[in-house]
C-alpha cells in the first residue's frame, strides 16, 4: 500500500500567505498596512524604504487626521487602551507644566501651544501603533515597561489627570 499520495512532503515549505489580507480591518487600513510594511520600519520615526514612496503614500502611512482631533481617546476607540492611557496622561503633564510656567512666569502662551504638539504626535505615531497592535500583536512601545500592564497606565493617566487639574485651580 503506497501512502506517499496522502502524506504531506515537509521538506516543502508551504506558501506563506499576505497576513495583512487576513486582518479584520478595513481596506482602507490594509492598505496602510501595506504602504508600512513595503516602508519596512525601524521603528516609529524611521524607515528602510521611505524614498520608494511617492508624497501621497507617505502622508497616508505617516498622518492621522482624527487621531490629530482626538489623540489619546482615538488610541482607546482602536483599542490601544495603554498607549491611550500613557498619551492622555503625559498631554495632561505637559499642559500642567505649561499652566504652571504661564502662572509663575506670569504670561500667557496662545492655546495653540497648549494642544497642538500632543496632537501631532499623535498624528504621526497612530498608524504605526495600529500597525504594530494589528499586524505584530504589539501593545506598547519597546522601553517603557512599567506600562506593560494597563493598570500602570491607567493609573498614570489619572495622577496625571489631578496635576493637571491642580495646575489649573493654583494660579486661578
Amino acid at each position: 500500500m503506497d501512502n506517499s499520495k496522502n502524506t504531506p512532503n515537509l521538506t516543502e515549505a508551504a506558501p506563506v500567505p499576505d497576513n495583512i489580507d487576513a486582518l479584520e480591518v478595513s481596506d482602507s487600513w490594509k492598505k496602510t498596512f501595506r504602504l508600512i510594511k513595503k516602508a519596512e520600519p525601524e521603528g516609529p520615526f524611521k524607515y528602510k524604504k521611505l524614498d520608494e514612496l511617492d508624497l501621497s503614500e507617505r502622508r497616508k502611512m505617516n498622518y492621522n487626521f482624527i487621531a490629530f482631533f482626538f489623540s489619546g481617546l482615538y488610541y482607546l476607540w482602536k483599542g490601544m487602551y495603554k498607549k491611550g492611557f500613557v498619551i492622555l496622561g503625559a498631554s495632561w503633564i505637559y499642559i500642567a507644566v505649561l499652566t504652571f510656567a504661564e502662572g509663575f512666569f506670569s504670561v500667557s502662551l496662545p492655546d495653540v501651544f497648549f494642544y497642538i504638539p500632543p496632537s501631532v504626535i499623535c498624528a504621526i505615531l497612530a498608524n504605526y501603533d495600529y500597525y504594530k497592535k494589528v499586524v505584530h500583536k504589539k501593545q506598547m512601545w519597546e522601553g517603557v515597561e512599567i506600562f506593560k500592564k494597563l493598570s500602570p497606565s491607567v493609573a498614570f493617566a489619572a495622577g496625571a489627570l489631578l496635576l493637571f487639574m491642580y495646575s489649573i485651580t493654583a494660579f486661578s
